[in-house]
């Protein structure tokens, strides 16, 4: 948590990105209002910081799937009491996160703060807020006339803005360089995208780890996320990501923010192109922006056991 009164964060684990937004928004902010909602509070500290040691691409992908799926239901987020409802509240942080982004694309930096401190108050006043008024102040914020209005350009920014910005798909890139095969396991880069092919003989699960960028800078240290991925089965020897496959998941990784930085999930990303069960081979990509901007060779890869 973020103790308001100090400016301290509270945190078991470092960095605490989604601490670190609330605290950058204090800081932007400079009178800070009591009290935000908390769909917009939270919402801004997943578009930007991400939450559960997970990074903003990853819960915005979640976020999006959730939404399309009615799984979360709008307007049951939009007061305090819905957003805070038990067990869904877990549910709505990925959702809200997608609405902050919604809000932040559409408005402008300039417009967007306006708006966040429209909806803010002390934490009675914003407590006691209705859905029809927080609707009334979106729908005014972004320039729409009525809420259903306003509901079908969020819902048309879900289906395209956010299917564009996802990180993950099924399947290898339709072309481009290989930049390392071991036999069983392929990695190619194709433009913005970076393809992985996990190969097994009948009878086993295909499932491959992939290290990226070894660097000095950890020195000794060691990260307790590569820890916990292979149980001391494999020695850190300092790379910064990893990518991890297998039959029905894949993640990017960030072993020295010990962060998930992107996600794919069978049944939940789609299915088709994933896995191959007559060749026993899975494949799919990720975008290369997810491994920062320095060029990546051979040499900056290299496989080693799930």
């Amino acid at each position: 948590m973020l103790d308001l009164a100090s400016n301290d964060i509270i945190s078991a684990s470092f960095p605490h990105h989604h601490e670190i937004i609330h605290l950058l928004v204090n800081i932007k902010l400079k009178t800070l209002p009591l009290f935000t909602l908390p769909m917009l509070r939270e919402g801004v500290a997943v578009r930007f910081g991400g939450r559960w040691g997970k990074g903003p691409a990853t819960l915005l992908d979640l976020g999006a799937f959730l939404y399309r799926d009615t799984l979360v239901q709008l307007d049951s987020m939009l007061t305090v009491r819905g957003f805070d409802s038990g067990s869904e509240m877990d549910l709505m942080y990925p959702v809200a996160g997608v609405m902050a982004a919604y809000l932040w694309d559409k408005l402008g930096k300039q417009k967007f703060w306006p708006a966040y401190l429209a909806l803010s108050d002390r934490q009675d006043s914003i407590t006691r807020l209705s859905v029809a008024n927080v609707q009334s102040v979106l729908v005014a914020a972004t320039g729409k006339k009525t809420w259903a209005e306003f509901r079908a350009d969020f819902d048309g920014y879900v289906r395209g803005k956010m299917s564009s910005l996802s990180v993950s798909a099924s399947g290898a890139p339709q072309s481009g360089k290989t930049l390392l095969t071991d036999g069983r396991n392929t990695v190619t880069i194709d433009g913005d995208w970076l393809g992985f092919t996990v190969a097994a003989d009948s009878g086993a699960l295909p499932r491959a780890s992939f290290l990226f960028y070894k660097s000095e800078l950890f020195g000794n240290h060691k990260s307790l996320l590569f820890e916990e991925h292979f149980q001391g089965a494999v020695p850190f020897a300092g790379y910064r990501y990893g990518v991890r496959v297998d039959q029905n998941e894949a993640g990017v990784y960030d072993y020295a923010g010990n962060l998930l930085i992107g996600k794919f999930i069978l049944g939940i990303n789609g299915s088709e192109h994933y896995f191959d069960a007559r060749h026993n081979t899975v494949t799919v990509r990720f975008k290369r922006s997810l491994l920062g901007k320095q060029a990546l060779t051979a040499g900056d890869i290299t496989t080693v056991p799930y």
